[in-house]
């Protein structure tokens, strides 16, 4: 980030106001604002296993989600983008910031799924 002229002031998460270290796990499943954003798309994480176990566990209660893999990408995606926004463009910090990204994000990566996923994806974008 120095190369682009950007220093980040500290190495805490941007996303809430718990001033813990940024780690991926924290980030993308721990902090407070990424769990809301996960359970208001339906995911509830066990934080207590690591990133796989956690994945491989959450990925057998969503058997029915079509698009789980993209889910979750686009997730982290949508996540990752709302703390770049909040460090370089001053976005606001809100979970609506988020879930509307991954919403976009998502109609986008639905349009380009193989037609077998598409009505799953659907289905389950009516649920949110």
């Amino acid at each position: 980030m120095i190369r682009k002229s950007f220093y980040v002031e500290s190495n805490t998460c941007v996303l809430c106001d718990d001033n813990v270290i940024e780690t991926m796990d924290h980030l993308f499943f721990a902090c407070p604002l990424s769990q809301n954003f996960w359970w208001r798309i339906g995911f509830e994480w066990d934080i207590e296993l690591d990133v796989i176990n956690m994945l491989i566990n959450t990925a057998q209660t969503q058997v029915n989600n079509a698009g789980f893999k993209e889910t979750i990408i686009l997730g982290c995606w949508s996540i990752w983008n709302h703390r770049n926004k909040i460090i370089f463009d001053n976005e606001e910090r809100h979970l609506d910031n988020i879930f509307y990204r991954f919403l976009e994000y998502f109609h986008l990566v639905r349009h380009r799924a193989k037609p077998s996923l598409r009505e799953g994806m659907s289905a389950w974008l009516d649920t949110l």
